[in-house]
């Protein structure tokens, strides 16, 4: 069951007296069961943000415990802007791993090691796709965690055993699946991270072409020379993520 603690930097010395009140409501919510209102908690304004965040925080594990990744990167988002303000550069370890989750591990780590792509990718397309939401659906009919697209699957399902029939992208494993092995396929159409990231957004057709035309630009200048703006500012998003969970898993091992 959810459990209240007390992971907040700043507790207990610098706590403020009315958060106690806040704290016994809360475990008169989980004794009782409602969750609606667990869920959808706010804190006193008039609190100090430190205060906020914390109590945000029994929000944010009662979520992630009971599956809603979604909603819980949402209030960790909350949680991050109330104590560094919009720039997490100063973020705690603790804040940073929960805006930068490991999800599905097993699942990850069981396809990204058998088609050799890179965990912190994995997760960086995951958490700007779909912010770990199993069952959404994008307006350009996208599915699921890595938001791959039906004819896609349909695609790549003859090449990862899978029969058309059996096609569920709201599974998480078989999406993540697909999702990894078209990864593995970008990577050997194209060198760098940045064009990988342009493709599972916009193609490998494109990435592959893209490749080609902006060679003689150095570096990072050529990924802002891509002609579709939703890409450049879709590889800077991914970027930044893959960047974030790179670090963390450099300090976990």
């Amino acid at each position: 069951s959810f459990s209240i603690t007390q992971e907040h930097p700043n507790y207990p010395e610098n706590i403020s007296k009315g958060v106690n009140a806040e704290v016994e409501k809360w475990q008169y919510f989980n004794k009782y069961n409602f969750t609606k209102i667990m869920e959808n908690y706010i804190p006193p304004i008039h609190l100090p943000n430190k205060d906020q965040a914390y109590l945000y925080t029994f929000v944010r594990n009662y979520l992630e415990e009971k599956g809603d990744y979604y909603k819980a990167v949402r209030i960790a988002t909350k949680i991050a802007e109330l104590l560094y303000g919009s720039s997490f550069a100063m973020s705690d370890l603790e804040t940073l791993k929960h805006l930068y989750p490991f999800h599905y591990k097993d699942r990850v780590e069981k396809w990204t090691e058998k088609y050799n792509v890179e965990p912190a990718l994995v997760w960086a397309i995951m958490r700007e796709e779909s912010r770990y939401k199993a069952n959404i659906i994008s307006s350009a009919d996208a599915v699921g965690l890595m938001q791959v697209m039906p004819a896609t699957a349909r695609w790549l399902a003859p090449k990862i055993g899978i029969r058309l029939k059996d096609i569920d992208l709201t599974n998480a494993d078989q999406n993540i699946h697909f999702g990894v092995y078209f990864l593995s396929y970008l990577q050997t159409l194209v060198k760098d991270k940045e064009l990988i990231a342009a493709g599972y957004n916009a193609g490998q057709g494109r990435a592959k072409r893209w490749q080609h035309q902006y060679k003689k630009y150095p570096g990072k200048t050529r990924y802002e020379m891509l002609p579709i703006e939703e890409t450049r500012h879709y590889i800077r998003k991914v970027m930044q993520s893959y960047y974030v969970y790179s670090y963390l898993l450099s300090i976990d091992k």
